[in-house]
């Protein structure tokens, strides 16, 4: 059964404030299940099958963000890798990431093969202007950062942002920013060249700690979950839903992988139950 947050910023240790939400928008669940994972360029090609996104579901993410107090819906993407030679893939990636967006809740293919853009003001409109991609792009404060470094560092800058101090508890700062927070994009070298030809970008758990995920010494508890994952440009919209459906927890959102988080299909935007 799914839960809906409907108000207030909510953790995973806070779970008064839900209702169940019913029969979900289907639209919202299985986005791009058919996207290739290397696509052309050509824009037809990527759109193909593509629909806009449902008007029920673009309310709801108004709505979303209208309890929780909030103007925009988004992540925040570090940037790592500044080698001169990647310097255009970067560009490209950011402008990749913003029109696949677009594309994704704006935009579909008609019958006839054309692609018509939703009306201006419409809730699908309302719900792309509403989108914010927060660049971290900064040499000497992320260059060749780790992840374990990055979720240091997102940490801290939540705890800032929430206004707590050191001594503030982990419970604390989860009730004071919003769950979504903690899942943050990354362009590393990996991303920046095996993930802009595939066509995706890096997801990464802030709260995520090794030794409470890794396999048990007598094989009774195999590691599935790694605390980032591969995700399909165009879907971020549908993370960012889902990690409110599920309080923020990422782990019920990666695709699961024994063998490694390279070894685990690029997250399409479906639900894995």
């Amino acid at each position: 059964m799914y839960k809906y947050v409907t108000g207030g910023c909510a953790s995973r240790k806070t779970r008064s404030d839900k209702k169940t939400l019913v029969n979900p928008p289907h639209h919202f669940f299985l986005l791009f299940l058919n996207f290739p994972s290397s696509t052309p360029n050509h824009p037809a090609h990527q759109l193909a099958q593509h629909k806009t996104m449902d008007p029920t579901h673009a309310q709801l993410v108004l709505r979303n963000l209208q309890s929780d107090n909030l103007s925009n819906w988004g992540f925040t993407l570090y940037r790592t890798d500044y080698a001169p030679e990647n310097e255009s893939k970067w560009t490209e990636l950011v402008e990749r990431i913003n029109r696949a967006e677009y594309e994704d809740v704006c935009t579909e293919e008609e019958d006839d093969g054309a692609i018509s853009t939703v009306a201006p003001g419409s809730v699908q409109r309302r719900v792309w202007e509403a989108f914010k991609l927060d660049v971290r792009s900064d040499k000497q404060l992320y260059d060749g950062a780790d992840l374990d470094t990055l979720r240091k560092v997102r940490t801290d800058e939540l705890r800032e942002s929430a206004g707590l101090g050191n001594d503030a508890d982990a419970e604390e700062l989860q009730l004071a920013v919003p769950v979504q927070s903690w899942v943050f994009l990354v362009a590393d070298t990996e991303a920046l060249n095996e993930g802009l030809q595939g066509g995706w970008i890096k997801a990464v758990d802030a709260e995520y700690k090794a030794e409470d995920h890794a396999s048990s010494a007598d094989g009774g508890f195999q590691q599935e979950y790694w605390g980032w994952m591969r995700v399909k440009l165009g879907v971020l919209n549908s993370v960012w839903m889902q990690l409110q459906v599920l309080s923020g927890d990422m782990e019920e959102i990666a695709p699961p992988s024994s063998g490694g988080p390279h070894a685990a299909r690029v997250y399409d935007g479906d639900m894995r139950y």
